[in-house]
This record gives structure tokens, sequence and C-alpha cells, in this order.
């Protein structure tokens, strides 16, 4: 089968669903493109506008990357060439990412255009935060929003099937948009469990590299480190709960924030080592630090790390919200949103029982084997 992907942007030095199951699909014996802009998402770049240098040898996938238009202020743009790139593969499946995306919308109006015999599926990036109550929004994204509704509700209707990634997200988009229920199909995100695996020496070596004792309990953030997740609020807890345990900040940050985190550090006593900022890896570097922790924390937020970190056999604490998207190890690793006191509680009783952090570790990488990306795509395209 001959399989295009259509995405704004693809960046597979980050990770992200897109492009692990587009490879997955490829291994599967499928002749896989991608159709995206040449350029970096400006929001990741601190809104440069960057061009990638990719050697497409390298990539297992054919990616196509256009000329584009970048929208300011989020992550819309145009692909330029996007028709005549449609017409010239007549692919048997169109797969695109994201309803509510412009460069998506032009498939729509290719589809209509050119009236190629193939199936039409959305893959939705979303967790229905877009649905939320607008009445203290500006202007600006009321009108934003609007017009994402707008495209998104088109093109879901054109749509064969539309892929979602937990039953909750399914049930929020099926009332706002009045989908008709039958197309809709709830997968579980998926999981490079090769990419991402329990390496002891691994977590020896970043260890050693930032001075970590072997004996000392290490816990993980990832991701963009910004001020809406509240990271301030977990070193106070830990300054408060148990001053012995080190936090490892991976993750791009500003130098303001970074000051800041350092300074609330100091403020509640703890040492100059117990942050550990590593700053912005690449993606298939992540397991790394993975293995260097003990736990990881997701109190404020979710995403797919949550189960990268269960496949390299790392415990993970997360808040209620994050359970319909990725299965808990346990009720008691379970917290309220935000609630960072309670997760580091938790945290310590993991210290102080390593038979049970061992039993946990195990489960995590039972529960991403479950979750493989072959996994996923197998099941997508079985449906589809």
């Amino acid at each position: 089968m001959k399989i295009l992907h259509v995405i704004p942007y693809f960046q597979p030095e980050y990770g992200y669903e897109e492009y692990f199951h587009a490879v997955e699909q490829y291994q599967l014996g499928h002749d896989v493109y991608v159709a995206t802009s040449k350029y970096y998402n400006p929001i990741i770049k601190n809104g440069k506008r960057i061009e990638i240098k990719t050697d497409p040898s390298k990539e297992k996938i054919n990616v196509i990357r256009l000329p584009s238009l970048e929208i300011p202020r989020c992550c819309q743009n145009v692909l330029f060439g996007l028709n005549k790139l449609i017409r010239k593969l007549k692919p048997d499946l169109l797969y695109v990412h994201g309803p509510d995306n412009t460069s998506s919308f032009q498939v729509l109006l290719a589809q209509l255009q050119l009236k190629l015999p193939c199936k039409y599926v959305i893959d939705v990036h979303s967790d229905g935060a877009d649905l939320a109550d607008v009445k203290n929004q500006s202007l600006i994204n009321r009108f934003k929003r609007g017009y994402k509704y707008l495209i998104g509700k088109l093109q879901m209707r054109k749509a064969d099937k539309i892929i979602f990634f937990a039953q909750d997200e399914k049930n929020i988009f099926i009332k706002s948009y009045h989908l008709d229920a039958n197309k809709t199909i709830a997968v579980p995100m998926g999981v490079s469990t090769i990419r991402f695996v329990f390496n002891e020496v691994d977590r020896i070596g970043v260890r050693e590299h930032y001075n970590i004792k072997c004996d000392e309990f290490v816990g993980i953030i990832s991701g963009r480190i910004t001020r809406g997740k509240k990271h301030d609020e977990l070193i106070r807890a830990i300054g408060t709960i148990n001053k012995s345990i080190r936090l490892l900040v991976v993750g791009d940050i500003n130098s303001e924030y970074k000051l800041y985190l350092q300074k609330v550090a100091s403020m509640i006593g703890l040492s100059k080592e117990a942050l550990i900022f590593v700053g912005e890896i690449k993606n298939c570097d992540l397991s790394k630090f993975f293995c260097a922790a003990d736990v990881g924390f997701w109190v404020s937020n979710y995403s797919v790390g949550i189960l990268e970190a269960y496949a390299c056999s790392l415990p993970v604490i997360l808040c209620r919200e994050a359970t319909g998207y990725y299965p808990a190890l346990d009720e008691s690793l379970i917290v309220l949103n935000g609630c960072f006191s309670d997760a580091v509680k938790r945290a310590d009783t993991l210290r102080q029982d390593r038979v049970l952090l061992s039993n946990l570790r195990k489960k995590a990488r039972e529960i991403a084997e479950s979750h493989s990306y072959t996994k996923m795509a197998t099941s997508i395209l079985s449906i589809i």
C-alpha cells in the first residue's frame, strides 16, 4: 500500500508519534511518504525560521520537504506544491495529522479537486483542550479557535476514519463536532520499545557524568521546561519532604526560568547539586536519562514521555488527567493535577521501599511492550 502522511512539521530528532508511526508502517512492508515543511516548527526554535538539513539516505521513509509559509504564533502553515505532489504520488491512503491544521485542509481541497480513489484518514493530535471554555480568551485566540473548529469539522465530515488515542478524547470530539461515531476509532498511543529500553551502562554513564552517587535517589522531568508546568512547586515539595532527592531537568529551558528555579532551590535550602540541568537533547539520547533516574514526574502535564519512561523501566507518578491517555502503574502513583507535595511523598515511599520500586520497574516495561508502535500501527491499518 502506498501511504502519504501529511503534517505541518516533521522532526525525527524530537521523536513524536508521526515519525515512529510512519517508520512502523514502512517496517510492515508499505511504501511510505511524508509531505511536510522544510523548516522546523518555529515554536520549538524560539520563533526562528530554521531550515532542516537532513540527509535523506538516513531516513527509512520518503520524506518530501516542501517550501512553506508559517502562520505566526501557532503550529499552522501552508505547504506549497502539496496538490501537485498528491496528484503525482496517487496514494492508496492519505493519512493526515491534525484535523485543525491548514496543511490538512489543503489535503481536503486537493481530495475534492482530484477525486482520488483513496482512503482519507485523520489522526487527531489533541487532548480536547481547544474545546474548553473561552470566556476569558482574547479576540485573537477566539478567532483562532473558531478557524480551527471550522476547518476541523469540514475535514472530519469528509474523512473515512478518524483516529484518536484515548476513548475520552474520542467522546469529546464526537460530542463537540457531532461526528458519526462509527467512523471514529480509539487506539492507545504507542512507544518505541527498541529505542527506549533500560541499559545499565547508560545508567552508570549518566550518573558518573553528573556526579550522582549510585545510592542517590533521582527524579526526572523532561520536555519543554516552562513556567506553566509549575516545576518550581515540585522543587519546593522536594525541599520540604526530602532534600536528598535530586532532580534531572531534561529539556529546553530559557535562561530566565532556569535562574528562577535555581533561586527557588537555594531559598528552600537545597544544595547546588540538587538540580541537574541537562538542557535540550535529541530523542535518541533521552532513554539514557530515563535509565539514570529512579522516578519520573508528570504531575501538571502529560505526554508520550510517560510511555517512553515506562519502556526504560522507569516508574512514573502522574496526574489523574493523564490516566485517560496513559495507564498508571499503580493507583498509589496517581495524584491530583498539580499536587506536587503528594507526588514527592509517593516518590519518597519508593525511595524507602526498593522491593516495590523493583516490581514497578518490571511492570513499567510490561506496559510499554503492550503499547509498542508496531502493535499500534498494525491495529490501525487492520481497521482502516
